[in-house]
Order: C-alpha cells, then structure tokens, then sequence
C-alpha cells in the first residue's frame, strides 16, 4: 500500500500553499525579493530591474527598489495584478505599501473573482505603512490589482503581499503548486 506526504517547505518557496505559526494558512506569498535598484522616496532612485516570486503578475510601470517594487512615473500610471490565485472562501490581505514623496496617495485596489472589505487605501507619504483588508467569496483563479488613482504622479511602492485564511483552508483540494512524495509502508504499517 501506499500514502501520501505533504511537503510543507514546497508551497511556501513556490508561492503556494503553506501552514502559518498561527494556525493559518498561507495562501499566496510574494516578496519581491529579486528586485534591485537603489530603495528611495524620490530622485533618481527606484528604477532597478523588477521581479517577483511568482510568475504569472501583470504590471505596468514596475521598476525594483532594493527587494521591493515601485510601480508608475512621474506621468505614467502604475498597477500590478496577482496571478491567478488558488485559494475560494474568506481570507485575509496584508500588505506593505507607500506612496512616492509628494505624490497622490490613494492606491485604488480590485478584485475579480472575489470582494475586498476597501477598494482603495491611503498611503503614507514617503514611508511604508502594512495594510490589511478581508476578502470574502474567492473563487479560483481570482485576481487582485494594485492600482495609481490616476495617471501622472501616483507612483507607489509594494512589498510583502500575503494571503492567509483561518485554518487550512479547502479540505482535499490539490494546489498545483503543493508536492507530493509517495511514501511506502511495509506488512507492519510502518514507514519504510
């Protein structure tokens, strides 16, 4: 016979599922940590190359920030949109963001294939401030976007976007991104 072993480190490393200290679980992680550039709340400074954790972001105007990413330019309007989630139910958005010295602070934030508890937030001006909004009734392969309330002088800064739900989420779905490994037991039902 044979069972199955979830392999906890897997999902958190590819954005995936993973169990939290709390008893959460997490349900989407991206850090930015690939982005390089200069971090800074104006002049020539935030205009590294951009990359994320996972793959699949849609985005306009991103440019790295020393692990973090700024997203729009002086006279272009910035957004970045998650890949598809897997996750359905009630979770919760937490996030770090700021606003580039001097410029709009409202940070317009959508979801399709779920509700969000705000539909914009207000950035602190020139510092990073963590945000939390609830989201009820995702459904797979939601969707949520970032977005400069308008088109010049909106630019924003993102970092640590986590999605969590209470307990373990979804009982017997299979994330994609989750590995398996087959474990064998002898005649005694003991892991051989």
């Amino acid at each position: 016979s044979f069972a199955f072993r979830y392999d906890n480190d897997w999902g958190q490393s590819r954005g995936g599922a993973s169990t939290g200290e709390t008893g959460s679980t997490v349900v989407f992680k991206e850090t930015f940590a690939g982005c390089d550039g200069v971090m800074g709340w104006s002049g020539n400074v935030a205009n590294g190359n951009f990359a994320t954790d996972n793959d699949g972001w849609t985005v306009e105007n991103a440019h790295g920030a020393d692990g973090a990413a700024k997203f729009g330019a002086s006279s272009k309007r910035g957004s970045a949109q998650t890949p598809a989630l897997n996750f359905t139910g009630n979770a919760t958005l937490t996030f770090k963001a700021g606003a580039w010295s001097g410029d709009q602070t409202t940070l317009n934030i959508t979801m399709t294939g779920g509700t969000l508890s705000k539909s914009s937030i207000t950035l602190s001006n020139g510092y990073w401030s963590e945000y939390e909004i609830s989201i009820t009734g995702a459904t797979k392969g939601a969707k949520i976007k970032f977005e400069g309330v308008q088109t010049n002088k909106a630019r924003f800064f993102l970092d640590d976007i986590k999605i969590t739900q209470a307990g373990g989420g979804d009982e017997g779905v299979f994330d994609i991104n989750e590995k398996y490994s087959t474990v064998a037991y002898d005649d005694d039902s003991r892991i051989s």
